[in-house]
């Protein structure tokens, strides 16, 4: 992929990408795979949120909708998978929809067990995923798996603690999460800039158990660089948590600073 670069002008702004702060650039701004959907009950029906919670949530995930994303975290344990994955995801959906690229929404339907599951999404129309195995506590979702797959060790959500970039600004790891479906690791960057940044997306890389594999892709906003926080998606291929991002920002003299991330 070539350099990917975004201009970005001293704020600080909200945890979404607001449309038209970072344009990038990629040979390949493919799509990933699709995340899923379904879920069988394994606690009492007192400690999950009610049937008619479940499907909006389940819903709000398949529809690529940041706004009922965000919604849907109202019915999830705070700090838990389920709202985990959620943010995630309306960080993922908002990134693609200020990249001019909003994902389709598909349509949940009942999956043997009592889950949810839907087709589509970012994979082929055929891709379909179940979410299953529900748990949940005083009424809030805490967990469930995709394709029988545990998200635990899956997915990661940011302390909010941020890594200085030199006098450039500051980075950090809102959201990690290894696709069940690609195995890829999508990792949600944000930088808030001191000055004008150019992020060079294209030059990530992701190192894990003595390995570095470079960025296949990322999804992000294109256009006129504006002020605050510039969000992105990064994707590195075949990666588990646990590694480090590096990330390259630069400055308007050509002042070049690396960050190093962790994930785990």
């Amino acid at each position: 992929m070539n350099s990917c670069r975004a201009r970005l002008a001293s704020s600080v702004a909200v945890l979404v990408v607001v449309g038209g702060l970072l344009t990038s650039c990629g040979d390949d701004p493919s799509e990933p795979s699709a995340t899923a959907s379904t879920s069988t009950a394994t606690a009492s029906t007192d400690d999950l949120p009610s049937e008619a919670e479940l499907e909006d949530y389940f819903a709000a995930v398949a529809s690529y909708d940041p706004d009922r994303l965000e919604r849907a975290l109202a019915s999830t344990e705070p700090g838990s998978v389920a709202a985990s994955y959620a943010g995630y995801l309306q960080a993922l959906a908002q990134a693609y929809v200020d990249s001019g690229r909003p994902v389709p929404g598909a349509t949940i339907e009942r999956a043997e067990g009592g889950g949810f599951t839907a087709c589509g999404g970012t994979g082929r129309a055929d891709d379909c995923v179940v979410w299953s195995d529900f748990e949940g506590r005083d009424g809030k979702l805490v967990d469930f798996t995709i394709d029988d797959q545990d998200l635990a060790t899956r997915i990661r959500t940011g302390a909010a603690t941020s890594v200085p970039a030199g006098s450039l600004g500051d980075v950090e790891i809102a959201h990690a999460y290894q696709s069940v479906q690609s195995n890829d690791l999508f990792v949600v960057v944000e930088v808030t800039g001191e000055q004008d940044v150019t992020i060079r997306s294209g030059r990530a890389t992701y190192a894990v158990a003595g390995s570095g594999v470079a960025a296949s892709r990322y999804v992000g906003p294109t256009g006129t660089a504006a002020t605050g926080t510039a969000t992105i998606v990064i994707v590195f291929p075949q990666v588990a948590l646990g590694g480090v991002v590096t990330l390259e920002l630069v400055g308007p003299d050509q002042l070049s600073e690396s960050v190093e991330l962790a994930t785990s």
